[in-house]
């Protein structure tokens, strides 16, 4: 080997060498950054850390925000991520005490190992549960109904359908039968299928016998939840005239939902039983919160007529509609004059009303906006299914200058839940844009024969009228696609302060939404 060899070699070495120094230096480079990122987030105080688990496993309520549930496998993806992430979701309880209401299909299944999880997490605290009887393994109804009652304070029961055994009925039946403690219950949700059971819940005070007479296809299993300290009471599918007696007799209700009740299944009681005529009306100075989505001129004309609610600050009601004489431009029967001339008239509080309903017309509206005082709405939730029903509601809420009424004068909020409804279009957009100009700066005046229209009033003019603040467009559709003079337009409305938001479906066509806020 002679010298010339033994100096490549020596230089291949060192170069070799320097490629093996910088490989170490990346390296360390790299490590220095991956524990910077690691350490960052474990320096977050666990209260922050907390806070952010919860907004990223949390299930919104579009239309009430403040109501939420938090996925409960979401917590555990959490929780596998590092023995840190773990320590602090496994502590803090209030990312447990509402997990267990669980959404979508096939969801309701909770092994009997999380239960026992979830009750430990929650430190004692009282937590939300959804009981779905159809999936749900008769170990985990059993931890719940008998080992964890003390520990409820939500429960949503989910009947079976009519497709359920016997047996398997008899063998949840003992459950309901026997006597429970319930002792910090106050939320209470019984979801019926929609067709009827072979067998179902009878919800009554311990030695009533008002249902003695009832019987279905088999014997109804009698249930007596702590009625007189349940705060909020929804009803799915329930015969109507049951959901109706829990209402007079749940004294401490602040909300009340009646969905979709059953009316064509053999009543009961009959309306004039339910209330003793020397009472009528009955005042509920208790109920915020009303939703009633019936189909039924008999017991829409018993609420109506026998029940005051002088407290309501919310009211959702809910198709099918029931205004259909009105509708037609012929007189108004009974029921509609009822609501109309007495009903709506005593609810002096109200603050929000959801019209959930996809036939909104405009006789029907004229009857009760412009028959009756309700300018103490601050929020309207509106449904629609056309873009001519969309305008026509925009068109009703516009303040023109020669309006001798305003129609809901302090309207603060307006959220549109629309389908398939294409913003762009210039029908639609038009009507949009004359309706937020007029409630940001005051009544406008439009040309008949052009179509033009501009404000009357200046904006110190109109400062003594409420402003809308926001406006909420929610669509099934894709993404509109503004023109650039549109986008423009709306720009200088949020510029003006108004917050406008379009809630728009997921991209992956997963059920959840997300919100996109114009800037």
């Amino acid at each position: 080997m002679t010298e010339t060899e033994v100096a490549h070699i020596n230089a291949t070495l060192n170069k070799i060498d320097k490629e093996i120094a910088q490989l170490q230096y990346r390296r360390s480079h790299l490590r220095c950054q991956l524990n910077g990122l690691v350490s960052s987030t474990r320096n977050l105080p666990p209260e922050v850390l907390t806070e952010i688990f919860r907004l990223s496993s949390c299930i919104l309520n579009l239309r009430e925000p403040q109501l939420y549930s938090v996925d409960l496998r979401a917590v555990l993806r959490l929780g596998s991520v590092c023995s840190h992430w773990r320590r602090v979701a496994w502590s803090a309880p209030h990312l447990w005490t509402t997990c267990l209401v669980a959404q979508g299909h096939h969801h309701g299944v909770i092994p009997p190992f999380l239960i026992s999880l979830a009750l430990s997490n929650s430190q004692g605290g009282c937590v939300s549960v959804k009981a779905d009887l159809d999936d749900l393994p008769f170990e985990s109804v059993q931890l719940l109904f008998r080992h964890y009652s003390t520990r409820i304070r939500a429960l949503q029961v989910y009947l079976p359908d009519i497709d359920y055994t016997r047996a398997g009925w008899d063998q949840i039946a003992a459950f309901f039968r026997s006597p429970l403690d319930w002792p910090n219950l106050n939320e209470l949700w019984v979801c019926s299928p929609g067709i009827l059971p072979s067998s179902g819940l009878l919800l009554q005070n311990p030695g009533d016998d008002a249902f003695r007479y009832c019987r279905l296809e088999h014997d109804n299993i009698p249930w007596y939840p702590p009625m007189q300290q349940l705060t909020v009471l929804r009803l799915l599918h329930f015969p109507i005239d049951q959901c109706l007696y829990l209402l007079l007799h749940c004294h401490n209700l602040t909300e009340f939902h009646c969905l979709e009740p059953s009316t064509n299944s053999v009543p009961l009681f009959y309306p004039l039983s339910l209330l003793p005529r020397s009472d009528c009306p009955k005042t509920l100075p208790n109920i915020k919160i009303l939703r009633w989505k019936v189909d039924d001129e008999e017991w829409n004309f018993f609420l109506f007529s026998s029940v005051r609610f002088p407290n309501l600050e919310r009211l959702y009601w809910g198709g099918p509609h029931i205004y259909q004489s009105a509708i037609q431009g012929w007189d108004m029967d009974p029921v509609e004059r009822t609501l109309i001339e007495k009903f709506m008239p005593s609810l002096r509080n109200i603050i929000a009303l959801d019209w959930e309903t996809s036939n909104a017309p405009l006789i029907s509206y004229n009857n009760i906006f412009a028959k009756t005082d309700l300018k103490s709405i601050q929020r309207l939730h509106i449904s629609t299914t056309t873009a001519s029903t969309f305008i026509t509601w925009l068109e009703q809420l516009t303040i023109y200058q020669h309006d001798g009424q305003i129609h809901l004068p302090n309207l603060r909020i307006l959220h549109a839940q629309t389908s398939w409804l294409e913003l762009s279009h210039p029908g639609v957009f038009n009507a949009l844009c004359k309706f937020l100009h007029s409630r940001r700066n005051g009544p406008i005046s439009e040309d008949p024969d052009t179509g033009t229209w501009d404000s009357t009033l200046s904006t110190e003019q109109y400062g003594n009228h409420t402003r809308l603040e926001m406006f909420v467009m929610e669509t099934a559709a894709v993404p509109p696609r503004l023109e650039h003079h549109q986008i423009e337009a709306l720009k200088s409305f949020v510029a003006n302060g108004l917050a406008f938001e379009l809630l728009l479906p997921h991209e992956e066509g997963l059920s959840q939404q997300r919100t996109t806020t114009l800037e």
